[in-house]
């Protein structure tokens, strides 16, 4: 049990002592230069002040609190009431705000807020662990955290998002009745307010409404927060394989039927329920914006240069105006995945689909996967330059939008993924309200793609060309506004 109350700078109150003691909590008492050394397995860290110019205060922003807070420890700062916001702003970091002092008058409840809060796993020096030698001091923290209970801990990079760093791992327990090689975990560290906000969609979002086999199952015991990162642990989808390389082998209408017809079930039909849940506003507001960031940032504006030589092109930011400027209609909302592409979804034997990756889950409207998918795995296919954008330019022909593609010749090039986006697009066009809302939201795909850094071996002129596509649909759109209501 972490029952530690590390507590520096002014004497406590003897009432502190009695309410920590009165819940099994030990007050240790230590000098700010020496208290570091307690932090790790504690669990809370209180700093108690006269004046933002105690040399506790100073101490404690340096050398305290973020490692108090990589560790999982609650920090309270404590000082007079009239004092409170000179401390405030003396003594915050970058990871804490210090959003709230606690008077030093009134502390009737200081014991039992550090009783009820709860700072996840022990640390432990104990475990080894290899292949880490890469990962930062804060990271290797979390997994000590995470893995306190092991003895031993195999990491194997795995590809994962743009910014998260996503292990396999493959442990062995200290203590286990079943044995001491459990089936391996996924862990994935990324910055702390990205895997709260994953954390709190698994809790909130997936439980009751995607399949329990359509998912990874996370370890809460296991997924602990830091000052700077996070760390999700899980169980790994072992025998699956990512979407995209199933489809680039003829297999992908199994795998496309499941992840919507199985794992989304449970969110998109939310849609037809509860007197359906409609909203009216343009098709790209209801997609967070055509780009998140404005201006467009300056690899987009880059692409733009290069994506000139396909033929006049509208400016990046004008693009993004024009989709959020379209007028507003009546659709479909319902929780999204929000980056459904070809490596968050993996696959098992026999075309089961396993949802990944709940960073982004928030609502949309119902074309909104369907739109991101197609274009991902379009983007990211394995084909010459010459047919690859021959196949785009085709697919993404402003009068392509509105139909599902003819079947072509099993021997065309790229045949296998072109049939892949016939059935995503049948999912998409049959959720419309409006005859052009899919092909809005597959322009602000096609921009938000193009906005990315390029990956590693990536062809040059791909995402230029999906930025040409996006102006070219664009404009098509502004002139042919998806306003009329099918049936009507």
């Amino acid at each position: 049990m972490r029952n530690r109350i590390v507590w520096v700078g002014a004497e406590p109150p003897s009432e502190i002592a009695r309410q920590l003691s009165e819940r099994w909590l030990m007050l240790d008492r230590r000098d700010a230069e020496t208290a570091a050394g307690a932090l790790a397995n504690g669990r809370a860290l209180v700093i108690s002040c006269n004046s933002a110019d105690d040399s506790v205060v100073s101490i404690a922003k340096k050398q305290l609190i973020d490692e108090a807070l990589r560790h999982g420890l609650m920090v309270r700062v404590i000082a007079p009431t009239e004092q409170l916001d000179l401390v405030q702003a003396a003594i915050k970091t970058a990871f804490f705000p210090a959003e709230k002092l606690d008077a030093a008058e009134f502390l009737h409840d200081l014991g039992e807020t550090c009783a009820r809060f709860e700072p996840g796993p022990d640390f432990s020096h104990a475990v080894v662990f290899e292949n880490a030698g890469s990962l930062r001091t804060e990271q290797l923290i979390l997994l000590r955290r995470a893995f306190s209970d092991c003895t031993h801990v195999y990491l194997k990079p795995l590809e994962g998002g743009r910014s998260a760093t996503v292990l396999l791992a493959h442990a062995q327990l200290a203590d286990s009745r079943a044995g001491p090689y459990p089936l391996p975990f996924f862990a994935k560290l990324d910055r702390r307010p990205k895997v709260e906000r994953e954390l709190r969609n698994y809790r909130e979002c997936t439980t009751l409404f995607v399949p329990f086999y359509a998912r990874p199952n996370i370890d809460e015991t296991r997924c602990v927060l830091g000052a700077e990162y996070g760390l999700i642990v899980g169980n790994f989808v072992e025998q699956s394989e990512p979407l995209s390389v199933v489809v680039e082998t003829g297999r992908g209408q199994p795998a496309i039927n499941s992840l919507f017809e199985d794992a989304l079930r449970g969110w998109r039909s939310q849609a037809y329920r509860a007197g359906h849940a409609l909203t009216k506003r343009p098709i790209s507001a209801s997609m967070g914006g055509a780009l998140f960031h404005k201006p467009a940032n300056s690899k987009l504006v880059a692409y733009a240069q290069e994506a000139a030589r396909f033929g006049p092109l509208t400016p990046p930011d004008t693009v993004a105006r024009a989709l959020d400027a379209l007028p507003a209609i009546s659709h479909s909302i319902a929780l999204s995945h929000g980056d459904l592409h070809g490596d968050n979804v993996r696959v098992r034997l026999g075309g089961q689909a396993i949802l990944i990756d709940f960073a982004s889950v928030g609502l949309g409207p119902l074309v909104a996967d369907p739109a991101q998918l197609e274009v991902s795995l379009v983007l990211h296919a394995l084909a010459p330059e010459q047919e690859w954008q021959k196949m785009a330019g085709a697919l993404y022909a402003p009068e392509a939008l509105y139909t599902v593609p003819a079947p072509r010749a099993p021997t065309s090039p790229l045949n296998d993924l072109w049939d892949a986006v016939r059935q995503i697009r049948r999912i998409g066009l049959g959720e419309e309200k409006a005859p052009g809302e899919y092909a809005s939201a597959i322009a602000v795909a096609l921009l938000r793609k193009a906005s990315h850094h390029r990956d590693a071996g990536e062809q040059r002129s791909r995402r230029p060309y999906l930025l040409w596509l996006a102006a070219r649909t664009a404009d098509h759109l502004k002139s042919h506004p998806p306003t009329m209501s099918k049936g009507a």
